[in-house]
């Protein structure tokens, strides 16, 4: 439906998400900054443009090139053994492969192959942090996948996020490669709760990474 006033005047949202695409939205003078934006809406669905497009037209003033990612949905089934596991693996392949066009067209698009993040909203900010997060195979590919930093906005933190970053830190030797994070959330935010995000936030602090928290009231 249309929400007048938001920068697209639109409020779509996809489901049954099996191939994933994306829009590349270009300032007419980057400043050298990239990042992909990842909706949110509970891997079920997503929500394009007030989570994806919105934010995009909006950093375009300040010269920052966005690619919004359509990332595939999670199966109906969850049931079978290792569904979510697998699942979660195939979107960070999407999140990474995204990453990779924007690094691979850099000199195209004017930006700089170190100033390539990722963020996302609740599900998407899940996204955005399992992508920060796990040290996923880079064998094949040419261009580097990981992000350089990443904004987690009213994130679904994972499960497992303060084990994987224990063991990333731990397999690093004190060079755990986990980039900058940027964190925002509400206090009265019941789906993705703030206490998660401040418990995670102190872990990440012990944890020698550089980040940042605001909470709203």
């Amino acid at each position: 439906y249309k929400t007048p006033g938001s920068p697209t005047g639109m409020n779509r949202a996809f489901s049954s998400v099996s191939t994933p695409t994306y829009s590349i939205h270009r300032p007419a003078k980057p400043n050298g900054v990239g990042v992909v934006i990842c909706p949110g809406g509970g891997f079920r669905d997503i929500w394009i443009d007030r989570e994806g497009h919105d934010l995009a037209i909006w950093l375009k003033k300040f010269g920052v090139t966005s690619l919004v990612l359509k990332y595939r949905t999670r199966p109906a089934d969850l049931g079978k053994p290792n569904a979510w596991e697998n699942y979660q693996r195939a979107v960070r392949t999407d999140a990474r492969q995204a990453i990779r066009i924007l690094r691979t067209g850099a000199s195209k698009l004017g930006l700089k192959t170190d100033k390539i993040g990722i963020c996302g909203f609740s599900a998407g900010g899940h996204l955005a942090l399992n992508t920060s997060l796990h040290n996923d195979p880079e064998r094949g590919y040419q261009v580097s996948g990981r992000p350089n930093f990443a904004g987690l906005f009213y994130p679904g933190i994972p499960k497992d996020a303060d084990k994987t970053l224990a063991d990333r830190v731990a397999a690093g030797k004190g060079k755990h490669g986990i980039c900058p994070m940027f964190i925002v959330n509400a206090r009265i935010d019941r789906l993705t709760p703030a206490e998660r995000c401040v418990d995670f936030y102190a872990k990440l602090l012990k944890a020698g990474v550089n980040a940042e928290l605001h909470v709203f009231s």
